[in-house]
């Protein structure tokens, strides 16, 4: 009888912990899709997997120091006026493929993505601002490549200037979560 109860015991033990276990159970934490990249515990916890975006500790994004109202919010204003030259964008993509250590090294394959685009008042040429972002990735069959991005970053900088979005909002929305900011707006289907 006593084995019977020492059973009964370890069962229940056994069904509680299956039960907790369950009812913590994140998919987000169980995948790849969450970045490891993030290194504030404040920071919301990102959709898509961890080569959708910049290694926060080494390309946190940044916003420009010029003044909005002669830049990003002026109509008149192009991003040719501080887009850095060729030269500059491609020895800093040559040496951050390096630096993220990507199995694939040819440069063709990346864009030289400003996290915080220069439509939403990105910094131009701070090296915090810019990552090589692949050309081609897909998750869940969704396109989530460079491209995609830059799909995400016209409808923010849209956002900003019909005044939806405050710039910051918009760059944190793409420093933070691109992919789930596109998903949402059905850029990413």
């Amino acid at each position: 009888m006593k084995d019977y109860w020492i059973l009964i015991g370890i069962l229940a033990i056994g069904v509680f912990v299956v039960f907790v276990g369950l009812a913590n159970y994140s998919p987000k934490l169980a995948s790849k899709q969450v970045s490891a990249t993030i290194v504030n515990p404040n920071l919301p916890q990102r959709i898509g997997p961890v080569e959708a975006y910049p290694n926060f500790q080494l390309n946190p994004g940044k916003l420009s120091s010029l003044d909005p109202n002669k830049t990003c919010l002026d109509p008149n204003w192009r991003t040719s006026s501080v887009r850095p030259p060729v030269s500059y964008t491609n020895a800093l993509k040559k040496q951050d493929i390096t630096l993220y250590h990507y199995a694939d090294t040819n440069m063709a394959d990346y864009e030289l993505d400003h996290i915080v685009s220069l439509e939403v008042c990105g910094d131009p040429k701070d090296p915090t601002n810019l990552w090589p972002q692949l050309y081609n990735l897909i998750w869940n069959g969704k396109d989530i490549g460079a491209k995609v991005k830059d799909k995400v970053e016209n409808l923010m900088a849209k956002m900003v200037k019909a005044r939806q979005l405050t710039i910051q909002e918009a760059a944190d929305n793409l420093r933070f979560d691109w992919v789930n900011v596109g998903m949402k707006y059905g850029i990413i289907k």
